[in-house]
């Protein structure tokens, strides 16, 4: 049926244009992956499409409707925010598909506003729920719809859309629909600027097969950061370098003020919005994250503003702000975005600027922000106000273990403004120590003791401090000693910090001086310094530092507790995104140790990853050394040798950096996996160049370095000499309280007695180190020797004296096969009765492949006693035949594989 004029009218009032879906542009790439997403949310009612100007947005969904049916296109602007005219429309567009959608509804466009809008929609509704085929409606810019009544009758649809409808909404901003109750019930499919920003390789396969620039992947990938994956970002930096003859020198000075980029977002984006927005956009731009209280004081000057209201208008705009965290506190702007804002400011008077920095300076100094509260004092040209920030800011960066902040804060100051300035030489020396570079930290400290002046104790305490550290790092454990003991002489009672940083060196010295009670009462009273303070840097490495302590003393449970201590301690400085406080990194990995030895690997793997990564970012040098090692010990006892020998180099390496003692640790770690893996000749130059002397009396600061080279010695088949050794070694680690070092030196005897033939010497060494063991629940210092001890420990289990302690390493040790971990049982008494030396020989000729006739030959018996024996062996091993026989005597350890 023809329409009639009535429609005709109507129709010629319409502009055809908007009902039509965009024609894909030459630029257009191909992406896969999101529209793999649109097809997967074909069930879901709504699919928003929700992004900043400039997202390509409108270019995806046009692309992806060229691969659809029955696909219906309205683009919206401002006029169709009256109602009948925002119906009519909405019918044309699906009229496009099919001429009677809708007809018998048509007429009440007329009726509009006085008949409600629901009345029209529902006979829509109505109408599309009578037909089979699945349609797709698109509407486009709906940021543009401010009509309330529209957005009633669009939530009206969505209440009792038609199972064959599905809408998508492509807008700037979130519409006042029923979002969250869609998405719970899982009717939402979101497609937002996370989703949208080009990955690297579809911003290379852009601008190199589409635009044909040919650009290196590092260009591309700095053009993809610098744009933070914008689509437009990279469209006009595509047209921009076609006149550009440097593509590097291009993206080094590729700004917000762009000249393509700084038009399409003046007038696509700040333009747009209401005077009061514009201010504050402007205003806050000097801000490298924002949060509304730093705002309120910046843009305001008062403590509470309106600057709350304010992000959340440009979050739900979708105003090129970036969330930094799960709880929405904190934001910064889009980079290109915030050029644009920070070149409208500069128009600005100076004095606007220096205000709004010299606001953002005072309140990041009263927050902890040095380094940020430095940046804006340097940017209103105040060097000297920088300078005395880091000055009054100095004990408590050190205290809360930002030394990357403390460094950056210095690192920015002029270097004329730090002279005769002694607090700042002493804070140089602290970063510089702690990051390993040792004769630079010594040049600061002479530095502070020229311009020091007398009487100033307190400050000389601190260099003491430093100094102590120094002397540590440098091997020089007895004189770190005295130097901590001088710093705690001069340092005053609030000096907390320091005082507790000069006692833990100075543990660390009684430690390593073979006074571990000693040390465990010097880090306890830095505790007690410590508690009724809120210093969570120095709770960390004091509760670690015990730990280790602990660990070396055998006590796993206490040493757990204190790292777990120093985790939950550090919880209250999560910062944005909920990452933990760098230096937290340091108790994960020790955490990780202790687990690994109890053979919690899953858990201790966890926690090793997490915590090299996060002492990577503190970047403290020899606590990083520590938790490389500690985890290079976790990746081993799990079977990830490689892994360990990877991260066992990074130790190295930083360690070359940093000084001889550490240096000395990591190399002797390193090699100890490499006698793992077999490579005996990496070892075998390790000991070239440790050049121990072992006709000296033994030192227990390089026990390490000795137990390293028995460890040679076994594997060189020297058992003899490594057991004299070990004789030595266990003297000393039991005169020290050194329990963890007393069953390694017990195992390491066993093996080694085992190795010359002494089998039982052997088990009653193996015996001894289960007995100091079991009540500290050691597991993998057993269990890594391999089955080599495996094999000790059954056949200890084989005596009949075995203990429960025995059969649960037993049951735990990798070689255990199930045949053999159910022969071990769970009770404390053994299942494996002992073979005979007849039975021995026996089962060795049937695991040869002999046969009875041949055995009973070379045993010089009859072959009906060859059997006899087999029918014995068969009843202890609890095998039904030869094979399954030899199988289990190997599983036992009965048998050499």
């Amino acid at each position: 049926m023809p329409p009639n004029t009535g429609e005709q009218q109507e129709r010629s009032q319409l502009l055809l244009t908007k009902l039509q879906v965009p024609r894909p542009v030459a630029s257009l790439v191909r992406r896969d992956r999101l529209h793999a997403l649109l097809d997967q949310g074909a069930d879901r009612r709504l699919t928003l499409v929700s992004a900043p100007a400039g997202f390509g947005k409108s270019t995806l969904i046009a692309g992806w409707l060229n691969e659809q049916d029955a696909c219906a296109w309205l683009s919206l602007d401002e006029d169709d925010n009256d109602q009948g005219r925002f119906f009519l429309h909405l019918l044309a567009a699906l009229q496009t598909l099919d001429a009677s959608i809708g007809r018998s509804v048509q007429a009440l466009v007329h009726a509009l506003p006085q008949q409600p809008i629901k009345v029209a929609v529902t006979g829509l509704i109505n109408d599309l729920a009578t037909r089979a085929a699945p349609i797709t409606l698109v509407l486009d810019d709906y940021h543009a719809i401010t009509d309330w009544p529209v957005h009633e009758a669009m939530q009206f649809l969505l209440d009792h859309q038609p199972e064959n409808l599905r809408l998508i909404l492509i807008t700037r901003e979130d519409p006042p629909l029923p979002l969250s109750r869609l998405r719970a019930r899982q009717q939402l499919l979101e497609l937002r600027a996370a989703d949208l920003r080009f990955t690297l390789e579809e911003a290379v396969r852009f601008f190199n097969q589409t635009m044909q620039l040919g650009l290196t992947k590092s260009v591309v990938e700095s053009l993809e950061r610098r744009t933070e994956g914008w689509a437009a970002g990279l469209h006009f930096a595509a047209l921009s370098l076609r006149h550009s003859p440097d593509p590097l020198a291009f993206v080094k000075a590729f700004t917000g003020n762009d000249l393509y980029v700084l038009e399409y977002l003046v007038d696509e984006v700040l333009g747009r919005q209401p005077t009061e927005v514009q201010e504050f956009l402007i205003k806050t731009s000097i801000l490298e994250r924002f949060s509304a209280p730093l705002c309120d004081y910046v843009v305001f000057g008062e403590a509470h503003g309106p600057s709350a209201e304010l992000i959340a208008h440009l979050e739900r705009s979708n105003l090129f702000v970036v969330a930094l965290d799960q709880d929405r506190e904190w934001f910064r702007y889009h980079h290109l975005f915030a050029d644009l804002l920070k070149s409208r400011l500069a128009l600005r008077s100076s004095e606007d600027a220096d205000l709004l920095h010299r606001r953002a300076s005072r309140w990041h100094a009263d927050h902890g922000s040095t380094r940020i509260a430095v940046k804006h004092a340097l940017a209103r040209h105040d060097p000297r106000g920088a300078a005395d920030l880091v000055e009054s800011q100095l004990l408590s960066l050190l205290a809360t273990g930002t030394l990357p902040e403390l460094s950056a804060a210095l690192g920015q100051l002029p270097p004329e403004v730090a002279k005769g300035r002694p607090r700042l030489a002493v804070a140089q020396a602290w970063v510089t120590v702690h990051a390993g570079r040792l004769s630079e930290a010594r040049a600061w400290l002479q530095e502070a003791e020229r311009d020091m002046e007398q009487g100033d104790d307190d400050l000389r305490g601190h260099a003491f401090a430093v100094e102590t550290y120094l002397s540590a790092m440098l091997g020089d454990m007895a004189g770190a000693g005295e130097v901590a003991e001088k710093a705690l002489d001069l340092l005053s009672p609030d000096a907390v910090s320091a005082r507790v940083f000069s006692l833990m060196v100075l543990a660390a010295s009684q430690r390593f001086s073979a006074r571990l009670p000693e040390a465990v009462e010097s880090y306890e009273r830095g505790r007690r310094l410590l508690q009724p303070l809120d210093e969570p840097y120095l709770q960390v490495l004091l509760d670690c530092s015990l730990a280790e302590t602990l660990r070396v003393q055998g006590e796993l449970d206490r040493a757990e507790q204190a790292y777990q201590e120093a985790i939950a301690g550090s919880a209250s400085l999560r910062g944005v995104g909920g990452e933990p406080p760098w230096f937290v990194g340091y108790a994960l990995t020790g955490l990780a140790a202790v687990l690994q030895e109890r053979n919690q690997l899953d858990a201790a793997l966890r926690h090793a990853d997490e915590g090299v990564a996060l002492c990577e970012k503190w970047g403290q040098a020899d606590a990083l050394v520590i938790s490389y090692l500690d985890a290079a010990a976790t990746y081993s006892s799990a079977g990830k040798l490689e892994a360990a020998l990877a991260v066992a180099a990074k130790a190295v390496a930083l360690a070359r950096e940093v000084s001889p003692w550490p240096l000395a640790i990591a190399l002797a770690s390193e090699a100890r996996l490499r006698i793992a893996r077999g490579d005996l000749a990496a070892a075998e130059r390790w000991a070239d160049e440790a050049d121990l002397d072992l006709a000296a009396a033994l030192d227990y600061q390089h026990e390490l370095l000795y137990v390293t080279l028995v460890r040679l010695l076994l594997a060189q088949g020297k058992a003899t000499q490594a057991h004299d050794l070990l004789e030595r070694l266990l003297a000393q680690a039991e005169r020290v309280g050194s329990l963890s070092s007393v069953v390694e030196n017990l195992i390491l005897q066993a093996l080694a007695l085992h190795a010359r033939g002494e089998e039982a010497r052997a088990l009653e060494r193996l015996d001894l180190a289960l007995q100091r063991a079991a009540p500290k629940g050691f597991v993998r210092l057993f269990l890594n020797e391999g089955p080599a001890l495996t094999r000790l420990l059954y056949a200890l289990a084989a005596q009949g004296t075995a203990t429960a302690y025995c059969l649960d390493l037993l049951r735990a040790a990798p070689e255990a096969g199930e045949d053999r971990t159910r022969s071990v049982g769970r009770d404390p008494e053994p299942r494996l009765d002992p073979l005979s030396k007849r039975e021995l020989e026996v089962l060795g000729l049937i695991a040869e492949g002999l046969t009875n006739g041949k055995i009973a030959q070379r045993l010089r018996i009859s072959v009906h006693t060859v059997k006899a024996h087999s029918y014995n062996i068969y009843g202890k091993l609890d095998a039904s035949n030869r094979t399954e026989a030899v199988a289990k005597a190997r599983s036992f350890g009965v048998l050499e594989n």
